[in-house]
């Protein structure tokens, strides 16, 4: 095959002088690698052409079947469920690593449906009443007790000693931190979130 100088040749569509990253196709059609890129279906990973071969488009782009993986770790799916964030693929695994919040109470990892309260992310079935181990939801009446939930049943067993030292403790912390008075609500002399 003959050598070439590039800016001898232009891309067949925006005219443009090619250089190192020109492709060529059929052995005659010259692209730069933009028009290419737009014009045939290339890989994501390797950036060569998709011909006839296994493939899935996924996250914008066109995969070779085993180049289409985890980001973070490079395991292929084949075929597995992945989940996108900010145009790239990952397994379950490493993005609960990456990007999850983690139960304060159980350490999983957490992808939706989670319940933050008291600046702690917690899953549906640990957000329960450090007391009295109720279930509670985004809806029940509680109030911060010891850096957990107390529903609204405990918290009035408790000694008025203790109850009016929670208001303290709450309304100077309200002080500090404006986002919780904001969602606090003052139900009998005390502040429920």
């Amino acid at each position: 095959m003959n050598d070439y100088h590039g800016y001898h040749f232009r891309c067949q569509i925006c005219k443009k002088e090619l250089d190192e990253t020109a492709r060529v196709v059929n052995e005659k059609d010259l692209f730069c690698s933009r028009c290419y890129d737009e014009t045939n279906s290339v890989c994501g990973a390797c950036r060569r052409p998709i011909d006839n071969e296994r493939s899935v488009k996924a996250v914008g782009k066109w995969w070779h079947l085993d180049h289409f993986s985890c980001f973070v770790c490079g395991k292929p799916f084949y075929g597995s469920k992945y989940i996108e964030r900010r145009d790239k693929a990952y397994c379950e695994r490493c993005y609960v690593k990456t990007f999850a919040e983690i139960c304060y109470k159980c350490s999983t990892g957490l992808i939706g449906g989670n319940i933050k309260v008291f600046k702690k992310h917690w899953c549906p079935k640990c957000y329960t009443c450090c007391t009295c181990d109720a279930q509670l939801d985004v809806k029940s009446k509680v109030v911060e007790f010891d850096m957990r939930p107390l529903c609204k049943k405990c918290y009035e067993k408790l000694p008025d000693e203790l109850k009016e030292r929670l208001m303290k403790t709450h309304e100077k912390n309200d002080k500090h931190d404006k986002g919780v008075s904001k969602s606090a609500t003052k139900v009998f002399g005390s502040f429920f979130h």
